[in-house]
């Protein structure tokens, strides 16, 4: 970022004006003139990339975070792998199997806090562990509730604590009471915390999250273009917000620290976006009756303001533009 901006005169940098006010203890931030377009643009050049690595073959989907001393940690089904700094040389952190270092269905990735790892599963469980692979603690399994919802793993805390949230893909799972009723289906998206065993102890709030469409009998689908809610951490900073707005929770821990929130210009999706996720669908679902079937669905008429939140390592808040699939 310093380069993009090393290249920008005073006179070209946006004069976007900050807001601050004190509620309770939470700094809230309101950025008025939001101006996408008046941003330094952030000009990269691939260093490596795993497509092209000799050695390195990954099944499945992979998830990746880059560790404290800048290797690249990538889960993928039950292989855990580290790549170093300069791309070239792989350290294999974790196989396949069910006891301590060994996985099965590696979900995410993630960075605790001290500099350490994480790794959740799609079965629940998750290891603790520091970044050349030893093993510092793991939860069997977080406690559904009554929800019986799947979890999406968020934050690992040094007090042991674990900060999760409902898979926002699932939408048949477990009942949802207080949804509204109409055309769309609003899923909430809670943050969740829970002690070293792995028993729910508190919720940290809710957020709007996934619009769907309800579908007979009884099917529910996403919307195209539809709200759903981002989310990273890392150590203890966790952001979390909806994609239909700029609207940016920041937490420290269990503590609500920051609040920001922006006007940002959204757009009417084109013919091309509409054929481009028809497109991704197809691709990810290879159902042509699911794509027949959005034609005739109530559709969202802007597109996602956000993309993406992204947390880096000096606890700096990413806000990822929406591209279409």
């Amino acid at each position: 970022l310093a380069v993009a901006l090393s290249g920008c005169i005073e006179g070209d940098r946006p004069t976007t004006a900050a807001a601050r006010r004190d509620s309770a203890g939470v700094t809230i931030v309101r950025l008025a003139n939001f101006n996408v377009d008046a941003l330094p643009v952030w000009a990269s050049t691939p260093l490596y990339s795993t497509a092209t690595h000799d050695t390195l073959l990954l099944g499945g989907t992979a998830t990746a975070v880059f560790a404290a001393d800048s290797s690249l940690v990538i889960g993928s089904v039950a292989d855990l792998l580290s790549l170093s700094p300069d791309g070239q040389t792989v350290h294999r952190l974790g196989r396949q199997g069910d006891g301590p270092g060994e996985y099965r269905g590696i979900l995410r990735v993630g960075n605790a806090e001290g500099g350490a790892l994480f790794v959740a599963e799609y079965r629940g469980r998750i290891t603790h562990l520091t970044t050349d692979g030893q093993v510092l603690g793991i939860v069997p399994r977080l406690q559904a509730g009554s929800s019986r919802r799947e979890l999406d793993v968020i934050a690992w805390l040094d007090s042991g604590r674990v900060v999760a949230t409902w898979w926002q893909q699932r939408p048949n799972r477990g009942d949802i009471v207080g949804l509204p009723s109409g055309d769309f289906e609003r899923d909430p998206v809670p943050l969740l915390m829970y002690d070293s065993t792995g028993r729910m102890i508190d919720s940290l709030g809710l957020w709007r999250g996934m619009e769907r469409v309800l579908l007979s009998p009884g099917g529910r689908i996403p919307v195209p273009f539809a709200r759903s809610a981002a989310y990273d951490a890392r150590g203890s900073t966790i952001a979390i917000g909806p994609t239909d707005s700029i609207d940016v929770s920041v937490f420290d821990g269990s503590r609500l620290t920051t609040r920001f929130t922006a006007r940002a210009p959204r757009r009417q999706p084109t013919d091309t976006d509409r054929a481009a996720l028809r497109g991704a669908i197809l691709l990810e679902f290879e159902s042509p009756d699911l794509v027949a079937s959005l034609e005739d669905v109530p559709a969202v008429e802007a597109l996602p303001a956000v993309g993406a939140l992204v947390v880096d390592d000096r606890g700096n808040i990413w806000i990822g533009d929406y591209v279409t699939p």
